[in-house]
């Protein structure tokens, strides 16, 4: 898991995704443990749907919040130019 996580960070992946025949003994019915989700083939067909949604609800709720600061730092830069005029 440690390869993983770190293949994840120079991707810059949002989830890290884990198929195998037996699943760790905390975790017998699979499921997400720091930041890996960890499935059978079985549970992985199903899960993708979701995961996949969910990455992309993320992506969407990032894209909105980075044009409001960007309109936000466009309005502060117009009105201190205003302010700035005789």
């Amino acid at each position: 898991m440690v390869m993983l996580k770190k293949d994840m960070k120079n991707s810059s992946a949002d989830i890290g995704i884990i198929v195998t025949k037996v699943l760790p003994k905390d975790l017998p019915e699979g499921g997400g443990k720091n930041g890996i989700y960890i499935y059978n083939f079985h549970q992985f067909k199903i899960a993708i749907h979701l995961l996949r949604t969910q990455v992309i609800k993320v992506k969407e709720e990032s894209k909105a919040m980075e044009n409001s600061n960007d309109k936000s730092s466009r309005s502060y830069k117009y009105f201190q130019h205003e302010s700035n005029l005789p």
